[in-house]
């Protein structure tokens, strides 16, 4: 009997199966690199927003805590300096408004946000024309005048690379000087 005739193989079955691997393997790596990489953009994203919602809570709660009526006493002893010396560059910063006044929460420990205060020299239009009757000389001068402030929150986080800096201008209508 006759054994039957061996065939030598070429090899080409596991060159391809190393081919197969080293496609799904470079896929699988890159697949690994692109998520890495979108992982550290929303957490650079959040810390983003943080910041800038730290800075918003403060500039907003800052300046209806101004506003309000029962703080008018907080308000006079914290804007009559800037009123009374008329300097529109002297600036309050890091501003402690007070008895009731709490620095908003809810943002992480790691973000900071400075406060400024500063009289600005914003005129109200309508107190500049001359159909305004209490702006004309020999009518009876007005007893109250708007004070026009700019309020600016300005937050970063630990590593000072994300930053924010809001800037809002109110007024507080006050004895004329």
């Amino acid at each position: 009997m006759r054994s039957p005739k061996v065939r030598s193989q070429s090899g080409s079955v596991m060159l391809l199966s190393l081919v197969l691997l080293t496609v799904i393997t470079l896929t699988a790596v890159i697949g690994m690199q692109r998520s890495t990489l979108q992982i550290k953009m929303l957490n650079n994203m959040q810390h983003h927003q943080e910041v800038f919602n730290a800075t918003n809570d403060h500039i907003e709660l800052g300046v209806s805590f101004l506003q309000r009526d029962e703080n008018i006493g907080v308000a006079r002893s914290t804007l009559g300096p800037l009123i009374q010396s008329n300097d529109t560059s002297l600036l309050l910063t890091n501003i402690n408004l007070g008895p009731g006044w709490d620095d908003p929460t809810g943002y992480s420990e790691h973000v900071t946000v400075v406060d400024t205060l500063q009289l600005s020299d914003i005129s109200d239009p309508a107190l500049a024309s001359s159909q305004y009757l209490k702006g004309n000389p020999g009518a009876s001068t007005g007893t109250t005048q708007k004070f026009y402030f700019n309020f600016t929150s300005s937050g970063s986080d630990a590593s000072g690379r994300i930053t924010s800096t809001q800037e809002i201008v109110f007024n507080l209508e006050g004895p004329a000087i």
